[in-house]
């Protein structure tokens, strides 16, 4: 999640937040997901915002199940925002959006701006998984 660079759509990022590795290929055993315009959860890894406030254990462990969502979209995100996580083995986190900025901030050619636009360039988030 904190890779630089075009995401044109075939280049995908998968992080395993309850062992806290990246995994280049394939989301099998993984919980994020980075697609080209959302971050998802893979293998029943769900996200869940709170009206105010800072997500903690208590907090994010209160959420009402209709609330949780497998998908963030880019539309959404923006640095600071925080989000509560429940992985894929069912454990609480919190994960917050440190930098996020559009492909075409980068783009010069219009074209190119206009394809890629609404797409996700540089991500990077920080997480927490709680026992």
């Amino acid at each position: 999640m904190d890779e630089y660079g075009i995401n044109d759509g075939r280049n995908v990022n998968y992080w395993e937040m309850d062992e806290n590795k990246k995994r280049h290929t394939g989301h099998d055993d993984t919980d994020l997901v980075l697609g080209a315009n959302f971050l998802g959860g893979a293998n029943g890894t769900v996200f869940a915002s709170l009206a105010n406030g800072t997500p903690s254990l208590e907090r994010c462990s209160q959420i009402d199940g209709t609330a949780w969502t497998p998908q963030v979209p880019a539309s959404q995100m923006k640095a600071g925002f925080s989000l509560c996580v429940r992985t894929s083995e069912g454990r609480q986190g919190k994960l917050e959006i440190s930098k996020v900025f559009m492909c075409e901030k980068y783009l010069r050619d219009e074209g190119e701006r206009e394809r890629f636009r609404g797409d996700i360039c540089v991500l990077e988030v920080s997480f927490v998984v709680w026992e």
